[in-house]
């Protein structure tokens, strides 16, 4: 049986490889062969490494890494999907009156052209809200980019333990006392601790 599967998997492959040689040789325009190539190197231009998420028993985690443009122009992250939860969203630290706090980023993130964006607790992150269980450390968590220019960009993040990040969470500014444990809240919560 096993012989079986290898012999149609080689002639699938051969297949594959004689059709597309076939449609390469039917086409007569090289410029649009060209400019097809040029599209897809420029929609795969934007690169996620270290990617990790905040282990949690939930309501909410993070995930972070380091998002490099690798394009000519800017490209904008404008939201985010995991299979952690339905509600994702990009988010800044500010400061205010010396206290940290995390809010939604208006418009989300824009990366320059050869430039890198950086993800870490206390500082710009995907969150994750209303996780769906808790995220075990070394689960991972499939995080999908929403960009403004171009298709979506996905990449699996490990979960890990981290203690940093714990900043209040300000939604609409009207924080009520900050600093929170996550564990004991529900969405509902005015202020949220994570990061």
């Amino acid at each position: 049986m096993a012989r079986k599967i290898g012999a149609t998997r080689s002639m699938i492959v051969v297949a594959v490889a004689a059709g597309a040689l076939a449609l390469a040789g039917c086409s007569s325009d090289t410029d649009t062969a060209a400019e097809e190539t040029t599209s897809a190197a420029e929609a795969a231009t934007l690169a996620v490494a270290e990617p990790w998420a905040k282990a949690s028993e939930g309501p909410m985690s993070a995930t972070f890494g380091v998002v490099t443009n690798d394009s000519d122009s800017a490209i904008t992250i404008v939201s985010a999907d995991t299979s952690a939860s339905d509600r994702t969203e990009l988010h800044e630290t500010v400061q205010s009156d010396g206290v940290s706090t995390m809010r939604e980023k208006d418009g989300g993130f824009t990366i320059a052209p050869q430039e890198s964006l950086t993800l870490e607790p206390g500082g710009n992150h995907i969150m994750i809200m209303d996780i769906k269980e808790p995220i075990e450390v070394g689960d991972d968590v499939t995080v999908t980019l929403n960009l403004a220019q171009g298709d979506p960009i996905t990449f699996t993040a490990q979960a890990k333990e981290t203690a940093a990040g714990e900043e209040p969470y300000d939604h609409g500014g009207d924080s009520k006392d900050g600093n929170m444990d996550q564990g004991n809240m529900d969405s509902s919560d005015e202020s949220m601790n994570m990061g």
